[in-house]
């Protein structure tokens, strides 16, 4: 009777023991099946090439998947060592096929999230390049008001000074030219080219200006030592 027992208990350590490693089994393959679940659904967001509403944004939540994606990575590497600590049976190969499939996922997962961060970034390139085209033009139109105004100095002074401001705008005007050619848009090239042509107008304009104030002046300085050199003459005389 006792040696029955001491079976049966045998018996029942071994189905425990067995019960056990497929707990475990199924434990795994549950958690398995649950990520690649989840990195399925994650691959299926990555292929909308679509331009978000708002593409800060749009990166902000592609690094926050980036970040599930490198999570994954590392769970996968942990379910791989468990595996590997598993005894081999029929039970533990299903584990190997199972651990192919969601390494080969992943794989395809990382891809995929490189190629649509390319595209967001792309995206952004593009939206700051119109950014900086919008704000460029915007530059333009306002100094090319300026240009093509009226002279409005009423003296020498006055007229030196808005030559030495635009002059100023000369050298800005150079520079920005200079900085757009590497946005390569043509409405740039011609509002540069356009605006060119107003700030040379300008530029004989004012010095035109300069000049006739300068005729002016000197003929008015002219004109005052005359009358001094008269008012001389008859102090002298007389």
């Amino acid at each position: 009777m006792e040696h029955n027992w001491g079976y049966i208990l045998r018996l029942l350590e071994a189905f425990d023991e067995k019960f056990s490693h497929l707990r475990q089994i199924m434990n795994i393959l549950e958690e398995m099946d649950s990520i690649l679940e989840e990195m399925n659904q994650m691959q299926n967001e990555f292929k909308d090439d679509s331009k978000p509403l708002d593409i800060e944004t749009g990166l902000q939540n592609q690094a926050v998947k980036e970040v599930q994606v490198a999570s994954w990575g590392e769970t996968i590497r942990r379910l791989e060592a468990k595996i590997e600590s598993q005894s081999k049976t029929k039970d533990t190969t299903v584990l190997q096929n199972q651990l192919y499939k969601l390494r080969q996922a992943h794989q395809t997962l990382v891809d995929a999230s490189s190629v649509r961060r390319e595209i967001l970034e792309e995206f952004l390139k593009r939206k700051q390049l119109l950014e900086n085209v919008e704000e460029m033009m915007a530059w333009i139109q306002e100094k090319k008001l300026y240009c093509d105004s009226d002279i409005n100095s009423k003296d020498l002074s006055g007229t030196l000074h808005l030559q030495k401001k635009h002059k100023s705008l000369g050298s800005d005007l150079k520079l920005r030219k200079e900085l757009s050619e590497d946005l390569n848009d043509q409405r740039l090239i011609k509002a540069f080219f356009s605006l060119e042509e107003s700030w040379q107008k300008k530029e004989n304009k004012i010095t035109f200006t300069v000049e006739a104030y300068q005729v002016r002046f000197s003929s008015i300085m002219e004109s005052n030592a005359l009358r001094l050199a008269q008012r001389n003459l008859v102090s002298n005389c007389s």
